[in-house]
C-alpha cells in the first residue's frame, strides 16, 4: 500500500464499489483502483464527514 501513496492515518474516500469487492478510494484530487482481495485485506476507521 506505500507505493499507492496509503500510509497509516492516510484519509480517504470510497467513491465507487463493484460487485466483485473492488473499490475506487480518493485522496484529495488522485483515485485509486484497488481489486477486491486488496480492498478486504485494509483495516479503516470511519470518520465523521464534515457537514
Amino acid at each position: 500500500m506505500l507505493e499507492l501513496g496509503l500510509r497509516v492515518g492516510t484519509t480517504v474516500r470510497v467513491t465507487q464499489r463493484s460487485n466483485a469487492g473492488g473499490r475506487v478510494v480518493a485522496r484529495g484530487a488522485e483515485r485509486i483502483a484497488l481489486d477486491g482481495a486488496t480492498a478486504n485485506s485494509i483495516m479503516l476507521d470511519l470518520a465523521v464527514a464534515n457537514a
